[in-house]
């Protein structure tokens, strides 16, 4: 079974926005719900050391099908419309396919 892994790095303007976003990753609309999601084998979040207004959601997922399902499902909640505030920039999604070395 071939794993899709996924980077999404997101640039917040100010401290206060990316806790805003990790205070709703942490509540029953964030996290809980997307490791039910079809497909989501696992999720991790991440704040960068090298920016503190930088959060990385490290995501293995079954098919790059279902992420992008996902991805929907969370749009047509609102989430982006929110994040579209407080972000600096577009999020970056780094899609990527393991290879054996």
């Amino acid at each position: 079974m071939s794993v899709h892994t996924v980077s999404a790095t997101f640039k917040f303007k100010t401290i206060e926005g990316r806790d805003t976003f990790i205070n709703i990753l942490k509540g029953n609309d964030g996290f809980i719900k997307t490791r039910q999601f079809k497909g989501c084998q696992m999720i991790e979040c991440y704040v960068s050391n090298s920016n503190d207004k930088h959060v990385i959601l490290w995501e293995k997922w079954d098919a790059q099908s279902d992420h992008e399902a996902y991805l929907e499902m969370r749009k047509n909640a609102g989430l982006f419309d929110l994040l579209g505030d407080l972000l600096e920039e577009p999020l970056d999604i780094v899609r990527m396919t393991h290879v054996r070395c």
